[in-house]
């Protein structure tokens, strides 16, 4: 076997170096780190894992630990492998152990987990006296979070709220007519098996049903069947199960198959599957994938010291959630035109069509622009005479005349945008103060990067050395360029790339948006907070020049189409991208190339943030307005948004970017939330008429960049003509 010292009178190193390369530490120069990597390449060397741990600074490793009863149950599974792509997603490693919820084998796990020094355990415990049992992890530093089963003093905890589950559930079997029930439970010892049934139990007495019949029997998983056969002997049966999960569930309808052949009593069953619940009235969705995401976020922010970690957090289920049924509301022939932008939610929309035009009668004839023909058409919309449906923005929205657009009803608006993003409802619905579109779908930005790049201890080194600091992730667009640079082939022969980026070059609306991002991210405005309008030119000048720097080591966009750079990136021609969510599907080609799970993403650098996306409005000159409602009430409703969104579409319902399938599919939407809390739909510009703001700024940037327009002038044309474009208010 070989050693270090092979690998030291291979490299003509000292064994200290090459201990410090392959442990990752100390001051090691670029050259030497090569020597070392292809001397332990040549004689095989191979790292122990735990004693490269042992030997490590860290007290602690680079691994979660998973501590759950089972994965045979489908919502232990669902939790699993959410954390595990979470947290793979993060760069960590996951360690799996199964209880049985068997103390023994609970303490044997922890044992485990400790002597792997895990940075955070996730466990859905067992143990009465869990806080003390997990001790030992506390006292190394490491941290754990409790999910489902709530214990004495267990905390940071994270869950659903079975309570409520329990009072929505006897308000089904209520609804459903039932007068009798039958309640299978896990052990009543954890507590939301016990929360599930009181809350069933308070349900009926506050609303004084005395003649409700209802008995709970408590169960393992393993004794489902011989629970059954209890309720079958009794020969009378209830009139509904309520069952607390669906692998139980599936066990009693097993046994019922197979001792009779009468159907056994409906069962209303709490299920962690949302697509389950979306077919079936008689599954409670408690979306464990959900729980895992929050769970997941909830250790990764005590990792980092967060101060503001909580010490319960109550999750609200998702509930009764099936689709409801499309009314048909056609007694004629109708059809309805509808434009909307190219790209892949009208794509998405056109594939799910079909099915609403067989279900409502209602005929729906799509045109699709690309985004700045649509935008023209819609600046120029005085009358309509064409189209019964149209996807504005926030740039257009807020631009058309009064009665220009139908107000939505207020009932249907308030329906369909309660599930939304309330930034987004309120940066895309209004026009003089009135409702009159409902969003659709949105788009945000963010760093789309190549991993092996970015941590390649070689190129981490060279690019220390010759910058004077780490290679990370930029925060500044100063770091941005200096980033780009150092992978451009132009400025380092030793790039694995051959540029750092992709320019915007060739599109004006994309150089009015990064030029906003850089200005944006020095801390310049357009509008104060009082609505005034402001131009610091001393800024303007300063993102004008970062752009400039930018351009000799970005490829330029030679194409119209605005996923250009996505292309750029999976052909490995570029490390470092900033994408937006509406062009970012193409990613998926990765999987067919080498560079296969080396994809990383990332928010942007801070006060960049801005979102977009478009909302349905109906024009003034509809022709069939009711029914135009009722596309709109489908196209933007949230029984629509999981398959819009698994298509290729972004919904603007919040709950969605939780989904397992979506963040399996699209992992960078799983920077949603945070993206649309801290960004800003830059309502500074609602002073402008945007349309026109954004053609002019792009054409302008475009001549200053290019040497049309000298710097030593370019301010005052610039700030004249932003000035121009102010709304008379």
């Amino acid at each position: 076997m070989s050693t270090m010292n092979d690998i030291a009178k291979l490299a003509g190193v000292s064994q200290g170096t090459v201990s410090n390369v392959l442990n990752n530490r100390g001051n090691v120069s670029a050259k030497k780190i090569k020597l070392v990597q292809e001397a332990a390449r040549q004689v095989g060397y191979i790292m122990n894992a735990p004693a490269h741990q042992l030997r490590s600074s860290s007290m602690l490793s680079k691994t979660i630990g998973i501590i759950l009863p089972n994965i045979t149950d489908a919502k232990y599974a669902a939790l699993y492998t959410s954390l595990q792509y979470f947290w793979q997603n993060r760069e960590y490693q996951v360690s799996l152990w199964l209880t049985n919820d068997t103390p023994y084998y609970e303490k044997a796990a922890i044992s485990a987990a400790t002597a792997a020094r895990v940075s955070g355990i996730l466990t859905v415990t067992c143990l009465p006296d869990s806080a003390d049992s997990y001790k030992t992890i506390r006292q190394y530093g490491g941290t754990v979070v409790y999910m489902e089963r709530e214990m004495e003093n267990t905390f940071p905890y994270i869950g659903y709220d079975y309570y409520q589950a329990g009072r929505e559930m006897a308000e089904r079997a209520l609804e459903k007519g039932f007068r009798s029930a039958a309640l299978v439970l896990g052990l009543s010892f954890f507590s939301c098996e016990s929360q599930f049934e009181k809350g069933f139990g308070d349900c009926l007495s506050s609303r004084h049903i005395s003649d409700f019949k209802w008995q709970t029997h408590n169960t393992y998983l393993s004794d489902a069947f011989q629970t059954t056969f209890r309720l079958y002997e009794n020969s009378t049966y209830p009139d509904c199960i309520i069952v607390s999960g669906k692998s139980l569930s599936d066990k009693i309808s097993q046994a019922f198959s197979s001792v009779s052949s009468v159907s056994p009593p409906l069962l209303l069953t709490i299920t962690s599957d949302s697509r389950e619940a979306r077919c079936n009235d008689s599954c409670y969705c408690m979306d464990y994938s959900v729980l895992a995401y929050e769970a997941g976020k909830l250790l990764l922010a005590s990792l980092e010291h967060s101060k503001n970690v909580p010490e319960k957090t109550l999750l609200d289920a998702s509930g009764f959630i099936r689709r409801k049924q499309i009314p048909y509301i056609a007694k004629k022939k109708i059809s309805l035109n509808v434009l909307l932008v190219q790209g892949q939610p009208a794509t998405a929309i056109m594939q799910m069509t079909p099915h609403f035009s067989e279900q409502t009668g209602l005929d729906i004839n799509y045109v699709t622009l690309p985004l700045g023909e649509l935008t023209s058409v819609l600046s120029q919309m005085n009358g309509n005479h064409f189209f019964d449906v149209i996807r504005t923005n926030i740039t257009t929205t807020p631009q058309f005349p009064a009665g220009a657009l139908e107000p939505i009803s207020d009932g249907l608006f308030r329906e369909l945008t309660k599930t939304m993003y309330p930034e987004v409802v309120k940066g895309f619905s209004y026009c003089h103060g009135q409702a009159v579109a409902v969003p659709f779908d949105i788009s945000t930005y963010f760093y789309a990067y190549r991993k092996d790049i970015f941590t390649d201890p070689v190129i981490m080194r060279t690019y220390l050395e010759k910058y004077g600091e780490e290679l990370e992730l930029p925060d500044t667009f100063e770091r941005f360029n200096r980033v780009a640079a150092y992978f451009c082939k132009k400025e380092n022969p030793d790039s694995p790339v051959p540029y750092g980026t992709t320019g915007p070059a060739n599109d004006m609306a994309l150089v009015f948006s990064h030029f906003q991002f850089i200005y944006r991210n020095l801390g310049g405005r357009l509008a104060d907070e009082n609505g005034a309008f402001v131009f610091d030119r001393e800024l303007a000048l300063q993102a004008i020049r970062l752009q400039m720097e930018l351009m000799p080591h970005s490829l330029s966009l030679q194409s119209s189409r605005r996923d250009f750079n996505v292309t750029n990136f999976i052909e490995e021609k570029t490390a470092l991208e900033i994408v937006s969510t509406s062009y970012a599907s193409r990613l998926l080609n990765l999987r067919h190339r080498s560079i296969n799970g080396l994809l990383g993403f990332s928010h942007l650098p801070a006060n960049t943030g801005t979102f977009g996306g478009g909302a349905l409005a109906i024009p003034h000159g509809c022709k069939e307005p009711h029914a135009a409602e009722r596309y709109i009430e489908w196209a933007s409703g949230f029984d629509q948004a999981y398959i819009f969104t698994l298509l290729g579409g972004a919904t603007p319902h919040k709950s969605i970017y939780k989904e397992h399938d979506i963040l399996e599919l699209y992992p960078w939407f799983g920077l949603m939330d945070q993206a649309i809390e801290t960004s800003s739909p830059l309502s500074e510009l609602d002073i402008f008429d945007r349309y026109h703001l954004e053609r002019f700024m792009g054409f302008t940037l475009s001549n200053i960049y290019c040497g049309v327009i000298p710097l030593d002038s370019c301010l005052n044309v610039l700030e004249q003509g932003i000035a121009s474009y102010l709304l008379d208010k």
